[in-house]
């Protein structure tokens, strides 16, 4: 009938690979190609409407089928449907609702690992819930896995939220109502703060900070509180690596072993949200705050310059700033600096590389910073004579032992603070580790095979670190972005400063008179300000 109808008004269906179906011919080809499309059709409709009645009963708290949840069961609700059949609806099985609050407790201050192999240990099991596996094992429960923690410890439903059709987002029958949560009380069976608290937890354990080594992903850190013992930290890190170098030897045209980086100027875009990051949690003091551009520091000179510009975007494949690091004068600054970071529940990352320890942090811009404290010199180099840096666990546990001896209240950063290196990000390193070293003076400490750099004066493990891992080949960011504007070398005296401008302009690089020094850009136009010592 349909295909009659078709060839009476001359209906004709290309469709998408050109194929032409005219309906003038009796085959099954052109009756086929109708009957799909027709079910297609109705099938669609069927969805739409089965999704909103669905959705509708999700919303009233009804079970839509599945499986119970492990801490949950299924019991009649008393209604029938249209078939005759008996409804369920979930409720909290009191037998292994424990349980679960347990797995949440443990999951704050342990990795999934260790809280499935201390739970296996002692023998707690859990429900399985498909009958061809109980006959597998011969029994209705079974170890509990990683993967069992991990699926617990994410699922919104345990603090009564039921998170519609999430699975199914992306299905062109259910996009349309995925996403929806509704929320049921009689279904919480930890609060929403211990389940929100978990999941800021476990977005820092599986945070993957950059790499200091080799440009691969070589660490991921995990930062955990503790709930029942304050101000506890434990880090582990998956994977190390460290590498020796020889030690850089002197050259003619050296820059002053005595120099050192002074402040960094970074766009940000709001200060209502950049000021008190940088002031209550990192520890500066505001020294000057006028039209727009604030300066910061320690107490002394300026280490950091804010410029507010609120139309700043943020660039996310361009040069400019990897991070910069603030160098505390001890481990028990940076113990303190920890602790004050843990309260304020910021998002961190650690490296012990051997020369220091570092934490790893981002402002509200994301603007990359680093915390650290530098080992003894001696501490530097291996038995043959080799400089050598990596990337280790960091003892987390001993850093805040340091506490133990803390006398008065943490004011902020100590006075004795100074921006102890800057970072950045590179098109090309083989040719900006070249203008730093061969025309600025700086010594090569580490080069990691054109990846990645490590230079500064008078054998610092490095005032000034480079990579290309996120940025091979980048643009260079408007200069109404957010993050780097400049940075400044300081030079003790001005006859080094003109050796040091007279290299940079023979080189071809132009150098211009700003009020903060000469400002000179390197090949991937990072602003550099050459200035000498106050």
């Amino acid at each position: 009938m349909i295909r009659l109808t078709c060839q009476e008004n001359g209906v004709k269906v290309i469709d998408f690979n050109g194929k032409v179906y005219d309906f003038e011919r009796e085959n099954d080809q052109d009756q086929y190609f109708l009957e799909n499309w027709f079910a297609a059709r109705e099938k669609r409709s069927f969805m739409f409407i089965s999704m909103r009645g669905l959705k509708e009963r999700a919303r009233q708290g009804k079970f839509i089928g599945g499986r119970a949840r492990v801490g949950y069961k299924l019991v009649d609700s008393g209604e029938i449907n249209k078939r005759g059949r008996h409804l369920k609806k979930r409720e909290i099985d009191l037998q292994w609702a424990p349980l679960i609050r347990r797995i949440f407790e443990m999951i704050q201050y342990k990795s999934g690992h260790e809280v499935a192999r201390e739970l296996t240990r002692k023998g707690i099991e859990i429900p399985i819930q498909q009958k061809r596996f109980m006959a597998r094992w011969g029994k209705k429960t079974r170890p509990i896995t990683i993967h069992d923690v991990m699926d617990i410890a994410r699922n919104p439903l345990y603090c009564g939220r039921i998170q519609w059709c999430r699975k199914y987002a992306d299905s062109k029958y259910t996009r349309d109502y995925a996403g929806d949560t509704f929320f049921d009380p009689s279904l919480q069976i930890v609060s929403q703060e211990e389940f929100d608290r978990v999941q800021r937890i476990r977005t820092a354990l599986f945070e993957f900070l950059f790499t200091e080594i080799f440009g691969i992903a070589i660490r991921s850190n995990e930062f955990i509180r503790s709930s029942d013992t304050p101000n506890k930290f434990v880090t582990t890190t998956k994977k190390t690596m460290q590498a020796t170098f020889p030690k850089p030897q002197t050259r003619d045209i050296s820059i002053h072993p005595d120099t050192h980086i002074g402040y960094v100027h970074l766009t940000v875009r709001d200060f209502k949200t950049a000021l008190p990051f940088y002031q209550n949690v990192l520890g500066f003091k505001i020294h000057k705050n006028e039209k727009g551009v604030a300066h910061l520091g320690a107490g002394a000179d300026d280490l950091l310059v804010l410029t507010e510009n609120p139309d700043a975007k943020i660039q996310r494949f361009a040069t400019g700033l990897y991070h910069f690091a603030i160098l505390v004068p001890s481990r028990f600054e940076l113990a303190r600096s920890l602790r004050r970071l843990g309260e304020a529940e910021i998002q961190l990352g650690f490296g012990d590389h051997i020369v220091s320890e570092a934490i790893y942090l981002s402002d509200p811009d994301n603007n990359g910073i680093e915390v650290y404290r530098d080992r003894p010199r001696s501490d530097w180099y291996d038995k043959n004579g080799n400089f050598q840096m990596g990337t280790l666990p960091v003892d987390v546990r001993g850093v805040l032992s340091e506490l133990q001896n803390e006398t008065d209240e943490w004011q902020g950063l100590h006075r004795d603070t100074v921006l102890g290196h800057m970072h950045l990000k590179a098109a090309n390193v083989t040719r900006d580790a070249k203008f730093y070293r061969d025309v600025i003076g700086l010594d090569e400490m580490a080069n990691l095979g054109g990846t990645a750099a490590f230079l500064s004066a008078g054998g610092y493990h490095h005032h000034l670190g480079m990579n290309s891992w996120e940025s091979a080949n980048a643009p260079t960011p408007p200069r109404d972005s957010v993050g780097l504007q400049y940075f400044t070398i300081n030079i003790p005296n001005s006859d080094e400063l003109t050796r040091v401008a007279n290299r940079v302009r023979a080189a071809g690089f132009e150098l211009e008179e700003t009020d903060a020094g000469l400002l000179a850009r390197d090949p991937s136009k990072n602003g550099v300000v050459l200035t000498v010592n106050n």
